[in-house]
């Protein structure tokens, strides 16, 4: 007989998190991730703009080294809101601490190598921890080529770089209002799991890992229209995509936006969600619920699915709660976006 004596269980927390360091960083990472850039929002604008020596020095060991990763991890751990603010605590960090905010987590098992090699210094032996990983071992094996030093200068001088270079274009300032607004926007329902706030708030599931104490949402723009996934040893970083609505001009609604809610605009169509809400039901089981031809239900729901309200898997429809709820927090941000002018 076993007697168990009950306890609190422990979840992440959730939060929003959001600064132009992170706008900046992201953008260092995307510009110099040659194998998916042509695939990004900004691609076109980056291949016709010029940009100083300097910079293009910077990013060109950025990209040779992947050391943008460590730009990530090192803001992880800053929340730095400025890039001075970065720098900052980047002078005051001593060098066994940057190492081990740098070098990769793989695993619990690995975890005591990778501390120990963050004050030994042994960077070739915790790489062939990542003989498979696309870029891992590479990047922990270019850490031994370059200094302490050398590293913090070429971070200070890359992120300062694409902070001008990013404050030359007018729509800079735009990014940064709404990003800022999409971050404020987000409430944290503290009742919601974890896995239900980062599917609401990013847009993609999530199962909790153990050692996982912390989850980040990071709205952001650079790497649009992708989703990146990261971690430190007890942070899952979510670097989820800005939605078309907040980049437009003020009085402009996005076109997911309007299509979604033309698809609302009708009496049937509304009557079909609604059923939906409270389970999946087939084409067959609709008509009989609604007493409509299966002919015209199919047309509404195509249209309810080209929306994205509906879904359907093996002749199976059920309603879409999250783009439901995006729906509602677009119009809400549309609308507030009317009353500040």
């Amino acid at each position: 007989m076993n007697y168990h004596l009950s306890q609190m269980q422990e979840s992440p927390t959730v939060s929003v998190d959001w600064s132009p360091v992170w706008e900046i960083i992201l953008g260092i990472s995307a510009y110099t991730h040659r194998k998916l850039r042509h695939t990004f929002d900004c691609d076109e604008e980056w291949s016709q703009t010029t940009l100083s020596e300097t910079l293009k020095e910077d990013l060109r060991i950025i990209e040779d080294t992947n050391q943008w990763f460590a730009l990530m991890m090192l803001q992880a751990t800053f929340s730095a809101s400025t890039v001075q603010d970065f720098s900052d605590e980047l002078c005051r960090m001593e060098e066994s601490t940057f190492y081990s905010t740098i070098l990769p987590y793989k695993d619990r098992h690995s975890e005591a190598l990778r501390l120990q090699t963050s004050h030994d210094r042994d960077f070739h032996r915790y790489a062939n921890e990542f003989k498979t990983h696309e870029f891992f071992g590479g990047y922990i094996a270019s850490l031994a080529s370059h200094s302490f030093s050398q590293m913090k200068d070429l971070f200070q001088s890359v992120q300062n770089g694409w902070q001008e270079f990013m404050e030359e274009k007018a729509e800079w300032g735009k990014w940064k209002s709404a990003l800022d607004r999409e971050a404020s926007f987000h409430v944290i329902d503290k009742e919601a799991s974890v896995t239900e706030s980062v599917q609401r708030i990013a847009g993609t599931a999530y199962v909790p890992e153990p050692s996982i104490w912390e989850v980040k949402l990071i709205p952001q723009i650079s790497y649009r229209p992708w989703l990146l996934e990261q971690r430190t040893p007890d942070t899952k970083l979510f670097f989820y995509p800005l939605r078309e609505e907040y980049l437009l001009e003020q009085g402009v609604p996005g076109k997911a936006m309007v299509n979604g809610y033309k698809a609302l605009g009708d009496e049937l169509r509304l009557k079909v969600l609604h059923l939906l809400q409270h389970g999946p039901l087939s084409l067959q089981e609709l008509s009989i619920k609604l007493d409509v031809s299966k002919t015209t239900l199919h047309h509404q729901l195509s249209l309810l699915k080209a929306s994205k309200l509906v879904t359907s898997a093996k002749g199976v429809y059920s309603a879409n709660p999250q783009r439901i709820s995006e729906l509602h927090e677009d119009l809400s941000f549309f609308l507030g976006k009317n009353h500040e002018e």
